[in-house]
């Protein structure tokens, strides 16, 4: 039994899947199990697997991957491999955060807001000069509540 996604998942997203397979149903799950296994052992240096809940970031990967797998010897598939590369550097370097229900996951380090909309409590001002304005911090603390 897979951990992220089933067959259906890889077919609702890449509806020439269901021909690729033969209908195999050892097939498909190896595929599957294949990319999920991968997909752990490339963020568990970062993150606690397996994922539960599983993010989406997570099901997308598992998704991409089964098919890239699939279709690693047919034209063009690169640039889908490139893509998948992309987010696994950016899920590992901190680029890009996995989130269930708006909650961050591994993130503890770092600080998390819906809205990302804190400035800085100084002013433009060359460096040595900075100082913190309390009308700065007023402002900040107004559009908080």
């Amino acid at each position: 039994m897979s951990r992220y996604i089933d067959w259906q998942d890889v077919v609702n997203r890449y509806a020439d899947a269901a021909k690729g397979s033969g209908g195999a149903e050892e097939m498909k799950l190896s595929f599957i199990d294949d990319a999920e296994d991968e997909v752990d052992s490339r963020l568990a240096n970062r993150y606690t697997v397996p994922f539960t809940p599983v993010p989406g970031v997570i099901t997308g990967l598992c998704i991409d991957l089964t098919y890239y797998k699939m279709n690693i010897r047919q034209k063009g598939i690169d640039v889908l491999k490139t893509y998948i590369d992309q987010r696994f550097t950016d899920l590992t370097d901190g680029t890009m955060t996995l989130t269930v229900s708006g909650t961050a996951i591994g993130a503890a380090d770092r600080a998390w807001s819906t809205t990302q909309d804190f400035g800085s409590a100084f002013g433009v001002d060359a460096t040595e000069r900075w100082q913190v304005s309390s009308t700065w911090q007023q402002d900040f603390d107004d559009r908080r509540c």
